[in-house]
C-alpha cells in the first residue's frame, strides 16, 4: 500500500489511565517501525497548566532519535506551532503561561501551608502569604510580586477566601485564614489559559 498509493499507514490507539504507551498484551507496537506519542504539558506533579498544549514525542524510530519531541497547541479550531501564531497571540500567550504558573505556585503553596496547619493571612505581618510562600519549596523561587498577582487573580476568580475557618484549636476557637475553595487549581488555570482570540463556533444550516 506504501509503494504502490504513496501513502503513510498510521495506526491510532488510546493510551488506557495509567498512561502505558501500550495496549495490554496485544504488543502491536513491537509490529511497527515507529511510535509517535501525543499528550497534554504537565508539571513535575502531573498539573496540566495549559489546556491548549501539547507535545508530540517520537517514542519508537527506526530511522530516526527515540524521544525527539515538538510542541504545538490549539488554536482557533486547528493544532498549530507556537512560532506560526501571531506575534500578539504569542505575546498573549506567554502572559498567559507566566499567570498560570504564578497561580499554580500560589495555591500549591496555599495547600501545602494548610496540610501542615500553618495558616496564612493577606494582612502583613507574620504570617502574611507572601512572605511565607517565599521561603517554602514548592514556591520555586516566585517572588513576592509574583505571589501578590496570583492573589489579587485567585481572588477575584473565587478560588481562594479570606479569613475563613481552617480548623479548630485545642480550646476549641477557630484558626481563621486564606482557604482554597471549589477546586481551584481547574479554575484557575482555565481563567488563565483561555483560547488566544477564539472566534465563536461556526453554525451549521
Amino acid at each position: 500500500l506504501v509503494r504502490n498509493q504513496g501513502v503513510t499507514i498510521l495506526l491510532l490507539g488510546h493510551p488506557n489511565k495509567s498512561g502505558d504507551s501500550y495496549s495490554g498484551s496485544t504488543a502491536w507496537l513491537n509490529a511497527v517501525r515507529s511510535q509517535i506519542e501525543i499528550n497534554r504539558v504537565q508539571d513535575g506533579e502531573g498539573n496540566v497548566l495549559d489546556p491548549d498544549a501539547r507535545v508530540l514525542t517520537l517514542g519508537k524510530a527506526n530511522y530516526a532519535r527515540a524521544g525527539a519531541q515538538q510542541a504545538f497547541r490549539w488554536h482557533e479550531f486547528a493544532f498549530v506551532l507556537e512560532e506560526d501564531l501571531p506575534s500578539d497571540a504569542r505575546a498573549e500567550l506567554a502572559e498567559a503561561q507566566k499567570a498560570a504558573a504564578e497561580n499554580e505556585a500560589y495555591l500549591r503553596c496555599l495547600a501545602d501551608a494548610t496540610d501542615r496547619k500553618r495558616a496564612v493571612s493577606h494582612h502583613p505581618g507574620v504570617n502574611y502569604y507572601a512572605s511565607t510562600f517565599t521561603k517554602m519549596p514548592e514556591g520555586r523561587g516566585n517572588t513576592k510580586a509574583a505571589f501578590e498577582r496570583a492573589f489579587e487573580r485567585l481572588l477575584a476568580l473565587g478560588a481562594i477566601e479570606l479569613d475563613a475557618k481552617l480548623w479548630k484549636r485545642e480550646n476549641r476557637t477557630y484558626k481563621y485564614g486564606i482557604r482554597a475553595v471549589d477546586n481551584p487549581a481547574e479554575k484557575c488555570t482555565d481563567q488563565a489559559h483561555r483560547p488566544l482570540h477564539q472566534p465563536p463556533a461556526p453554525t451549521r444550516t
